[in-house]
């Protein structure tokens, strides 16, 4: 007998947190039901890692537990320490667990527990154990209401553009430049038949996974040479956004597509990202290129473009009955420049916010009796627009950064001249 979906969930609701994630795993309308719900989540959202470019270091971005709540040690001072002059950095997280690399040494963490274990390289070129950009092709895989047991999967990145001869011109060397070029370029990528290196927890060992394409979109090597985002495995390269969703790894891959990796079909889709359209004859974006942020929600999956202060965020819908391939949709579309204008005018005339997260900080403030800071938890939120200040005059700043999302609320993280910001897309504030 099929009972209404409300009764439904009111029945899951009244289960123990065990049961609950053992029917989670029994059927997937059941899946569905409680990942909609929220059911298995536990207390808000503690912090925001954070990694500072140039700056060899992370940062957490953090509200400040009363002295009865779970301390949270975002410094990270239990792992082991690395070299001081040495890059230290969040390479991916997931489910309250860390995945950090320290000098030449990666950890899977937890910042709640202490509890910390050592990953052991991919097998890479010996180059790269000393330059080790390829870290960032990495991605933590850990949902703890199936298993305890996490996996770490190392993508490889597209061929290498190829450099040109010192002397252009010079006969043959010319030659096989262009045709080495043109040739690599044509590539597919990814290639149909998609090797991955995957890491068990439960073996303590890497292992070589294909991944077979699935759909007929593709993009070329010369689409991922033509991205004007640093490659992965670069120096000075940004970070590509991995989500974990309902057994599959979602990656915003260089080229401007997002490759979907369902681990239990060993299938991978390509799916094209969504353009955001600039608004035109505003000087002050002229120069300032669109970023694209992946991220989830409660809805799902979905991409975020900000450019300048232009925002725009589409949720993904899965390829089914109705869509024989998967769509964005159109969430939520904003000009944010005016609420951040009245935000730092509020400021500049001594007007403090009310509720606030603190980076980094110290031992003395984690042991506050007094929770006044903001909490996810709390819906109450300001309202920048009906302040009633209206002197902008002088205000200079170039836009904002993309934070991240919160886990099971439609909250956005955004950043702008060292500030953390969280905005509400269903009200937009």
């Amino acid at each position: 007998m099929d009972l209404p979906d409300d009764l439904f969930v009111d029945i899951l609701r009244r289960l123990p947190l065990q049961a609950l994630a053992v029917c989670r795993s029994v059927h997937k309308d059941w899946c569905i039901a409680v990942d909609t719900h929220g059911l298995l989540l536990l207390g808000p959202v503690r912090g925001v890692f954070v990694n500072y470019l140039n700056k060899r270091r992370h940062g957490f971005f953090s509200r400040v537990a009363p002295a009865q709540g779970i301390s949270i040690d975002g410094t990270l001072r239990f792992l082991p320490a690395g070299w001081p002059a040495s890059y230290r950095g969040v390479l991916d997280h997931r489910n309250g667990l860390l995945l950090y690399e320290n000098t030449l040494e990666m950890y899977v963490c937890n910042p709640a527990t202490r509890r910390w274990a050592t990953l052991p390289p991919p097998r890479v070129p010996p180059i790269c154990h000393r330059l080790p950009f390829y870290r960032r092709r990495m991605y933590l895989l850990f949902e703890p209401t199936m298993s305890l047991h996490y996996d770490v999967m190392f993508l490889p990145d597209a061929p290498e553009k190829p450099k040109p001869p010192d002397h252009f011109g010079a006969g043959n060397e010319s030659a096989d430049y262009d045709h080495e070029y043109n040739t690599t370029g044509q590539i597919e990528w990814p290639p149909h038949s998609y090797e991955v290196q995957v890491f068990s927890s439960r073996t303590g060992q890497w292992e070589d996974k294909n991944f077979v394409r699935e759909g007929n979109v593709a993009v070329k090597v010369f689409d991922v040479w033509s991205d004007p985002t640093p490659r992965t495995s670069g120096m000075e390269a940004i970070r590509r956004h991995g989500v974990y969703w309902r057994g599959a790894l979602y990656v915003h891959c260089c080229g401007d597509f997002v490759m979907r990796l369902s681990l239990l079909e060993e299938k991978y889709r390509v799916i094209r990202t969504p353009r955001l359209q600039v608004t035109e004859g505003n000087e002050d974006y002229k120069y300032i290129r669109t970023f694209g942020y992946l991220g989830k929600t409660s809805n799902g999956v979905c991409y975020s473009a900000i450019h300048g202060y232009q925002l725009q965020v589409w949720i993904l819908h899965e390829a089914s009955e109705p869509h024989r391939t998967p769509e964005w949709e159109v969430k939520h579309q904003a000009n944010l420049k005016p609420t951040f204008m009245r935000h730092y005018n509020r400021r500049n005339i001594g007007t403090n916010t009310a509720k606030s997260w603190i980076l980094n900080p110290p031992d003395k403030l984690l042991n506050d009796e007094e929770d006044h800071e903001w909490d996810s938890s709390d819906d109450s939120v300001v309202d920048r627009e009906e302040q009633g200040i209206s002197n902008l005059e002088g205000y200079k700043n170039y836009g904002i950064d993309f934070l991240g999302y919160h886990p099971y609320k439609e909250i956005a993280f955004l950043g702008n001249s060292f500030n953390g910001f969280a905005y509400y897309l269903d009200s937009s504030k």
